[in-house]
């Protein structure tokens, strides 16, 4: 079932978030993640943030005991180009499905109900960003009609 998330349920998707992190930290293999823990109150705070903003949301999927077993995050920004005649986009903050529950559609119906949201807003553009070598994630994206429009490079100092 996919459904928002209740601010009852932060501490839940903050466990989520935190592991999703690590994963990402396993996928990059990049010094850039550069953590040993995350503490789970800045994840609360920045999932409450979310929340409490108007344009930010949080939704979830959940097992057939209502455990949430993945969660996908978007809000409505700025388009980075001002002067675009496109003045704001979705934006997909991130996206998880706990392992056991992969591969069953969940992150596709998690996509398509933000996609509601968005389309509710009148929004015409989602953007969102992934790591370079993450080739899951590239083809989940991929395949949902997602295209690579633009690039971001980065120095090490």
């Amino acid at each position: 079932m996919i459904r928002a998330v209740e601010s009852k349920e932060i501490p839940q998707v903050a466990d989520l978030f935190i592991e999703f992190m690590f994963e990402l930290k396993v996928v990059s293999g990049d010094s850039y993640f550069d953590f040993d823990q995350i503490v789970k109150a800045d994840i609360i705070n920045y999932l409450v943030d979310f929340l409490n903003c108007d344009t930010g949301v949080i939704y979830c999927s959940t097992d057939n005991r209502d455990q949430i077993t993945g969660f996908i995050i978007g809000m409505e920004k700025d388009c980075f180009l001002p002067l675009s005649k496109v003045k704001k986009i979705g934006y997909i903050e991130a996206l998880y499905v706990k392992n056991a529950f992969r591969r069953k559609g969940i992150a596709k119906e998690l996509e398509e109900r933000l996609l509601s949201y968005f389309r509710g807003r009148e929004l015409k553009y989602i953007e969102l960003n992934l790591l370079t070598n993450n080739d899951q994630a590239k083809g989940f994206w991929s395949y949902r009609d997602y295209s690579a429009f633009r690039e971001q490079y980065r120095k090490h100092l």
